[in-house]
């Protein structure tokens, strides 16, 4: 794995990627920062706030227990197992609902919108679709594919060094450009870390009894999953065509696409509950599409669930077992195809 950072790194596209990545980044984070500051409320104001708190919290208890009303009314009056499933399965969430405190929840509204730009985490996408293309192509480039490794075994050395390799610098790049969102968030202080995200109303109709800090570590792991998909996306074209520029033109155009479609009808979608079949298009995207997973906000919106089997599944886990199968069928594809263009050659 040392040998293939080395490759990786030497390139001074790659390096100059990750500088830009960087500065773009940065100065996101010095406007939002310099823009939001923590404001400083008066006795009247923190009354105030307190009295719409109190008020939101009731509104909160009396949804769920609403909820609980309608899925017992129509678990008495269908005989469909399906129905009966996520009637207990919507039962059992709003009883296990904590209660909402009064404080200031500043730090998860503000992370929820820096979150959920869009735009700015196409270069966390962008990045690795260039470090799989480089990786997967350097050494065609060299002119060294002919005659390394010619043996099984040492094909599948190499192509799993090449995936770990990966699988690192993406991981590290998922986690990095989260710290620096979070980090936008400092200055809201964070003293309502362990609250409810319930907090805020955009996540008023969450499935999830999740607080602030395991929010952030669900982000974090969504997005290391998502780029792990795009990295083995990637090495699958870039096996396939042998082209640095081909590969990642058409990964990248890919996987953009998907991402500017979903936050297009996110914006039409908004933190409302409403039926999947109006939004059909965007519960789809968000079933069946892992680049969603970059921006996760729009799981923790609303209470959606699949049918799988007959069992209730929400989307976000169906989407992450998906997620899970197509990656690692690219990652057996991409070893085929590894193999594959070595046995020719070699």
């Amino acid at each position: 794995m040392r040998f293939e950072r080395k490759k990786l790194f030497s390139n001074k596209i790659i390096i100059a990627l990750i500088a830009l990545i960087l500065v773009a980044e940065f100065v996101f984070l010095a406007y939002t920062v310099g823009t939001f500051s923590k404001t400083v409320m008066s006795p009247e104001q923190n009354e105030a706030m307190k009295l719409a708190q109190m008020e939101y919290n009731e509104q909160y208890r009396r949804k769920n227990e609403s909820l609980i009303r309608s899925a017992e009314r129509i678990k008495s009056e269908s005989s469909d197992r399906y129905t009966i499933r996520l009637s207990d399965k919507i039962i059992s969430v709003c009883k296990k609902s904590r209660e909402l405190p009064i404080g200031d929840n500043a730090a998860v509204t503000w992370f929820r919108v820096v979150l959920n730009d869009s735009y700015l985490s196409l270069l966390l996408m962008f990045f690795c679709v260039i470090i799989s293309a480089e990786l997967s192509c350097c050494d065609r480039v060299a002119g060294i594919f002919q005659w390394t490794f010619s043996s099984k075994n040492g094909r599948l050395v190499l192509y799993r060094h090449k995936i770990f390799t990966l699988m690192a610098c993406s991981a590290c790049a998922a986690v990095a450009f989260t710290a620096v969102q979070l980090a936008t968030a400092l200055p809201k202080g964070l003293t309502g870390i362990a609250v409810p995200i319930q907090t805020d109303s955009a996540f008023l109709n969450c499935a999830y009894n999740i607080n602030f800090a395991q929010f952030v570590l669900v982000t974090v792991g969504m997005r290391i999953l998502h780029c792990w998909f795009v990295c083995f996306f990637t090495a699958c074209i870039a096996f396939l065509f042998g082209n640095l520029i081909a590969s990642s033109a058409i990964s990248a155009s890919f996987c953009a696409l998907l991402l500017i479609l979903y936050d297009r009808t996110f914006v039409f979608h908004g933190s409302t509950v409403t039926a999947p079949t109006k939004y059909a298009l965007h519960h789809t995207l968000l079933k069946f599409s892992p680049v969603c997973l970059l921006t996760p906000d729009g799981y923790f919106v609303s209470r959606d669930y699949v049918n799988v089997f007959g069992f209730p599944i929400t989307e976000l886990h169906f989407s992450l077992a998906f997620t899970v199968l197509v990656t690692a069928a690219l990652a057996a594809l991409g070893a085929y195809l590894f193999s594959r263009k070595r046995r020719a050659l070699s």
